[in-house]
């Protein structure tokens, strides 16, 4: 029906026209978000230090440059963002903005094709709620030129793909997001547990290789080699295997909540939200068993959604960006673009077919992402932002999200797409 209706639209000339005029609108957003004078202090700075260290063949994971931190990213990351360097700096941010703009429109449309077809009369009802709900975090995302919708579409179209059943081709998107960022390797591991196929290993293995090598020829085989050594042990070891606490505000990772409770939290903010003052150690250690908890509860439910044959559906979609969200190490709050695609299926509840617990459950819930779709700086003052991210107000939606939809997926008896 989608298709359907795309081919009717574009048989009338106002469809382009109106096409045309909203390219032409972005362009125009994008030169002037891209020349603003702030934009050496929001994250396009980090892209065009990287690049810049990337070119002069500098160290990636050691640079302070103005005080800024080593880059997150892998060295990948680092030869897309080598472009910035052969262009004045406002026109790369001009590009980024422009990109950014570009991409929630694909976002939209790859949603709206993952969404059941049976649904397709509520299909742009059911996003209009999800869309403003998440509108903030792409507004962030849009105002400090990131990248974090472009690892989304990666994911997503990875992710209809996997509809089509084109599952090396899924594995390929999967990859190329988790070579651009960390936080997407838990689709490919996701792909792996749901089409255990060997083709589809060698396929995800094959585009990983091949992204690590390609920063080689730009930077030489010695430095490559040491970029991939100063990734593993400055990124890969403390946050991924060590599994370090970093209890900034701006984290709303597990960690990082419960970090906050249990230890004095250092950063700029004048408040203190621990309740108790554990040492460092013992506070990992009931870390690592919540976070012990959250993998076997995550594990658990895809085991018993593939043991009963369950088609995968916007629940298990939304599972797995909880679940990566909540057991990072870092978890910024411009990381959750993904909400758009978690509250979608949170929307296809029928309150009016819950109990009385689950209604107030999910009252509390809309209640709770209303005050986090309006914490933005340009809306409330620092003091309160502090407080909503220093007491991890953004940790406990998606907690409330993540039992809800693991509690479903434990319910559900068939294919997912039957069932509403």
């Amino acid at each position: 029906m989608l298709s359907e209706l795309w081919l009717k639209w574009t048989r009338n000339w106002w469809f382009w026209v109106g096409i045309l005029a909203l390219f032409s609108l972005a362009i125009l957003l994008a030169f002037w978000h891209g020349h603003q004078n702030q934009i050496f202090e929001k994250d396009f700075i980090h892209y065009y230090t990287t690049a810049l260290n990337f070119t002069k063949g500098e160290p990636l994971y050691f640079s302070t440059d103005k005080g800024l931190e080593f880059l997150f990213y892998p060295p990948f990351a680092a030869c897309l963002f080598q472009f910035l360097t052969y262009i004045p700096p406002e026109t790369g941010a001009t590009i980024l903005s422009l990109l950014n703009l570009l991409v929630y429109p694909l976002i939209i449309f790859f949603l709206l094709r993952l969404m059941p077809d049976d649904l397709f009369q509520r299909k742009m009802i059911l996003l209009l709620f999800p869309l403003l709900f998440s509108l903030r975090y792409f507004f962030a995302n849009f105002n400090n030129y990131q990248i974090n919708a472009f690892t989304l579409l990666l994911v997503l179209w990875g992710l209809h793909a996997y509809q089509k059943e084109k599952y090396r081709v899924s594995s390929v998107l999967f990859s190329l997001a988790a070579c651009i960022k960390i936080i997407p390797a838990i689709f490919m591991l996701w792909l792996f547990f749901r089409v255990p196929r060997f083709r589809i290993v060698i396929a995800s293995f094959a585009t990983v290789l091949l992204l690590f090598a390609l920063p080689f020829p730009f930077r030489g085989f010695q430095q490559s080699l040491t970029d991939l050594h100063d990734f593993f042990i400055q990124v890969l070891h403390p946050y991924l295997l060590r599994q370090e606490v970093f209890t900034h505000y701006h984290n709303q990772s597990l960690s990082a909540a419960i970090g906050r409770l249990l230890m004095l939290s250092t950063d700029e903010s004048t408040f203190t939200y621990n309740l108790i003052n554990l040492p460092y150690s013992q506070a990992t250690k009931i870390i690592a068993i919540a976070k012990g908890l959250l993998a076997f509860s995550f594990i658990a439910s895809m085991i018993y959604r593939i043991r009963k044959k369950i088609t995968f559906g916007l629940d298990e979609i939304a599972l797995v960006f909880l679940f990566s969200h909540l057991f990072s190490a870092l978890t910024w709050k411009n990381h959750l673009v993904t909400m758009i695609v978690v509250l979608i299926p949170l929307f296809m509840i029928r309150f009016r077919e819950q109990s009385k617990i689950t209604k107030a459950l999910l009252v509390f819930l809309y209640f709770l992402l209303t005050i986090l779709s309006l914490n933005i700086s340009y809306l409330v003052p620092d003091e309160v932002r502090f407080l909503i991210g220093g007491f991890s107000l953004y940790t406990l939606m998606m907690m409330i999200l993540y039992v809800v939809f693991t509690v479903r997926c434990f319910r559900e008896r068939g294919p997912e797409l039957n069932e509403h």
